[in-house]
């Protein structure tokens, strides 16, 4: 899910603020499901042939879209360590000793 221009902060279930508005965030992480892997090479290697006339930047662009329409980012929380993950509704809060909780 990506975020919007106008959600800057989410707050943690610990309480910690978390500033969204720096794109990449530090300490973010991506991730595709495993189940999509082949479709995701198969996506890559077609944008590599397309793009063999192309310049190298262009190259790049459609690597980059290709793996951002497959996956999602989710980051820790810096008080927690909670992995905060975006749902279509808000967010996901998972910690190991705990199964998740949404808000």
């Amino acid at each position: 899910m990506a975020r919007t221009a106008s959600e800057v902060k989410v707050e943690c279930l610990c309480g910690a603020l978390i500033d969204l508005s720096q794109v990449p965030m530090p300490g973010e992480h991506f991730f595709f499901p495993t189940a999509d892997w082949d479709e995701v090479i198969r996506r890559l290697g077609a944008a590599f042939m397309a793009s063999e006339k192309e310049e190298h930047r262009r190259l790049k662009a459609r690597i980059s879209d290709t793996l951002a329409g497959a996956g999602d980012a989710f980051f820790p929380c810096p008080g927690c360590q909670r992995l905060i993950v975006p749902v279509e509704d808000g967010y996901e809060f998972y910690r190991r000793d705990e199964g998740p909780a949404g808000r």
